[in-house]
């Protein structure tokens, strides 16, 4: 039950919002980090387009994006104190093999290998937090998800 979560926000992330697009760059995006409070992400990207549950009373805020192709959104993951637990990004295209070696080459360690999604883990470029990146393909999408590592083991990781 806990592994269907990851690939269902990413369905999430581009269905719900749809319609509802942001033009958001990259530099503003990257100023959002693991562990970053909910009212400092609301200053630097503005309100979501759409806010939902994700499971174990968590939720996510969602942006669709229109101005960075192939991005064609972003999903915040809160923990239950409101601050950044993890990040989502979903990508047109399939283009998991080259996002998981990019990965690699950047220190990650490859924890699985299965067809359409992979798993890692890693550190935060920016502040240096352990974090476990699912990438996975499904249709046309890629979809790159990195949580925090502690809570990624409490909340997502299968029994």
């Amino acid at each position: 039950m806990k592994r269907i979560i990851i690939p269902v926000l990413a369905a999430v992330i581009l269905v719900l919002a749809l319609g509802q697009a942001q033009a958001l760059t990259i530099d503003v995006l990257d100023k959002v980090n693991i562990d970053t409070p909910k009212s400092k992400v609301v200053e630097i990207l503005g309100q979501p387009s759409y806010i939902g549950p994700v499971g174990h009373g968590l939720y996510a805020e969602i942006y669709v994006i229109v101005s960075l192709p192939p991005l064609n959104g972003s999903g915040l993951i809160y923990d239950r104190d409101d601050t950044v637990a993890g990040h989502a990004l979903i990508f047109e295209g399939r283009t998991g093999e080259q996002t998981v070696e990019r990965l690699v080459t950047l220190g990650f360690n490859l924890l699985e290998n299965n067809p359409g999604i992979w798993r890692l883990e890693g550190k935060d470029d920016d502040t240096a937090i352990p974090v476990v990146v699912t990438v996975s393909e499904n249709d046309n999408m890629t979809s790159v998800i990195y949580l925090e590592k502690n809570f990624f083991e409490k909340n997502m990781k299968s029994n």
